[in-house]
């Protein structure tokens, strides 16, 4: 067997953490929304995935030692404005928030990121038989945390 045939590149979008970890979309939805004049784009979509499905499919990986690009994500997709209507609705807080939907070619050009970024995981999980949490759990779990924070920085 080739050393190619055994290299494998496991592909994560972004990965959602049960704790604080200010680098999480969650997070900064949340904190944008109690801020005021957030704006979250109607068309731009991610994967959000539990850290613990991405380390079982790491660990899954590791296992059957393929090669290939596999990739450890969450499905569907979730739109950033479905996103904050998500934590609007899961949060304690949800009253307080408030965004305006607008398209993300409209955005402010910060740093580059697509439009759509987000990863198609069927084939991983039928091979490696895994199964991920909905994003919606993610989130709902993620906003859980985040209700308990007395005041984000």
């Amino acid at each position: 067997r080739s050393l190619d045939a055994a290299v494998g590149i496991a592909r994560a979008g972004w990965i959602v953490a049960a704790d604080e970890c200010r680098r999480c979309p969650v997070r900064r939805a949340y904190a944008a929304l109690l801020g005021g004049g957030a704006r979250m784009a109607t068309d731009n979509l991610l994967t959000l995935t539990d850290i613990a499905d991405v380390v079982a499919g790491l660990l899954g990986l590791a296992g059957i030692g393929a090669g290939g690009v596999f990739h450890l994500s969450a499905n569907p997709p979730v739109g950033r404005s479905e996103l904050a209507d998500r934590v609007i609705a899961d949060s304690a807080r949800g009253p307080e928030m408030r965004y305006r939907p607008v398209r993300f070619a409209d955005l402010p050009r910060g740093p580059a990121r697509p439009r759509a970024a987000w990863l198609d995981s069927r084939r991983t999980r039928a091979r490696l038989g895994l199964r991920f949490r909905h994003p919606h759990e993610v989130i709902r779990r993620k906003t859980a945390v985040l209700d308990r924070i007395p005041a984000l920085d």
